[in-house]
């Protein structure tokens, strides 16, 4: 890995502790070594929906992605290679179908907070592709029922969060 490369997740890392004070829809946890890391759990606590038998689509609150930042994530973009729903499993979207989850059209060396609220726009149905997509069968579905949408409207910053913040930085 090279030095601009080893500064760029050095950076990533400062801006998630930042970003991390702004909101409560994500967590995530590197995963070692730091500050240099390039593989992560990210959680996001948002509603978003998942496909039970016999239900059809419902929904879930509680969704587990890893995320793995490649030696030439600087240079060259493989957003299927970039990030994995792995839980639950069953989750419904015309962008999603697990392990794989296509976080759309990314430019080359987007920056982890600007995945993060990638990812979580498709999660919540903020964001979707139902032309060039992963499921057919939700993107069937979500073309029927685009009334519903977002799921979510919350976003992954959180405003009121942040402005406390300020305002303690502030004092």
């Amino acid at each position: 890995m090279d030095t601009i490369m080893k500064r760029w997740l050095a950076r990533q890392s400062e801006e998630w502790e930042r970003f991390r004070l702004t909101t409560d829809a994500v967590s995530l946890q590197p995963l070692p070594p730091e500050p240099t890391c390039q593989r992560y759990i990210a959680e996001f606590r948002c509603r978003g929906l998942v496909w039970e038998e016999g239900a059809g689509p419902v929904e879930t609150d509680r969704f587990v992605v890893g995320i793995h930042i490649a030696d030439d994530h600087l240079r060259r973009m493989e957003p299927l290679a970039l990030a994995w729903i792995l839980a639950p499993e069953n989750t419904w979207h015309p962008n999603i179908k697990a392990p794989v989850l296509c976080p759309g059209h990314l430019r080359t060396g987007i920056g982890l907070i600007d995945l993060l609220h990638q990812i979580h726009s498709i999660l919540t149905y903020q964001n979707m592709n139902m032309a060039d997509c992963l499921n057919e069968k939700a993107a069937a579905w979500a073309r029927n029922n685009q009334q519903l949408f977002p799921i979510d409207r919350r976003p992954l910053r959180r405003r009121d969060m942040h402005l406390e913040i300020s305002e303690v930085t502030e004092l």
